[in-house]
Order: structure tokens, then C-alpha cells, then sequence
């Protein structure tokens, strides 16, 4: 089974209700977990900023996320 994040930056979370918001973070979460411990120091990196929380929590850390 293949997991790969959805590109966030690409997301526009203000068209997002929150279920929906919490079904990608609940996703990125799965992401993350499977597949960092395969992974090299950088790109661990990278997906974790990939799989960074775009719900409330999380919007905060995104600045708002979007593509405004």
C-alpha cells in the first residue's frame, strides 16, 4: 500500500469543513508515522513538515495554509 501526503500548499483549508480538515490531519498523522522510520534524516524532515497540521491547531504553525 503506498501512503503519500497531499501536497499542502495546494490545500485551501477556508473551503474545508472540520470534518474534513480532521480527516487529512488524521491521514498525515498515519503518513507520518509509517513512513518516517524509513526515511533519511532530511527527507524525515521534509514529510514532517509535509504532514504539519492543518487543522486549528496547526494553522498557527502553516500561516493559515492556502494559497493565498
Amino acid at each position: 500500500m503506498t501512503q503519500v501526503p497531499f501536497c499542502s500548499s495546494l490545500i485551501d483549508v477556508s473551503l474545508l469543513t472540520p470534518a474534513e480538515l480532521e480527516w487529512i490531519d488524521t491521514y498525515h498523522t498515519e503518513v507520518r508515522e509509517t513512513v518516517t522510520p524509513l526515511l533519511t534524516p532530511a527527507a524525515a524532515r521534509w514529510l514532517a513538515k509535509e504532514t504539519a497540521l492543518l487543522g486549528p491547531v496547526g494553522l498557527g504553525d502553516r500561516g493559515g495554509g492556502g494559497l493565498g
